[in-house]
C-alpha cells in the first residue's frame, strides 16, 4: 500500500556526476476540521487530481498549501547516448 504524505517537484542534474539534492515538499492545505483529523488521526489530505503538480503549472499557485519538509535525494547520473539522440548534457 502506497501512502501519499506530501508532494514535492524535483529538477534532475542533466550532467555526469554525484549530486546531493534537496527537494522541498509541500501538502494540500484544508480547513480546521480536517487539519484536526490529520494531528490526531493522521492521513494527511491528498490532491484529488494531481496535474497541478506536473502538467499544469499555473494552478499550482492557487493551491493552499503547508510546508512538509525536505527530502534528501543521492542522486548519480551517467550520460548514454545521448550525442545519438541530439540531446544536450550541459546545465
Amino acid at each position: 500500500m502506497l501512502l501519499i504524505v506530501s508532494y514535492g517537484i524535483l529538477t534532475l542534474p542533466n550532467s555526469a556526476g554525484a549530486f546531493e539534492l534537496e527537494c522541498p515538499t509541500w501538502r494540500p492545505m484544508t480547513g480546521w476540521k480536517d487539519e484536526a483529523f490529520t494531528f490526531y488521526l493522521g492521513g494527511p489530505p491528498k490532491l484529488v487530481n494531481s496535474d497541478p503538480i506536473s502538467k499544469d503549472l499555473g494552478k499550482r499557485a492557487q493551491l493552499t498549501s503547508i510546508s512538509s519538509g525536505s527530502v534528501h535525494v543521492h542522486c548519480e547520473v551517467i550520460m548514454k547516448n545521448f550525442k545519438e539522440l541530439g540531446l544536450s548534457g550541459n546545465n
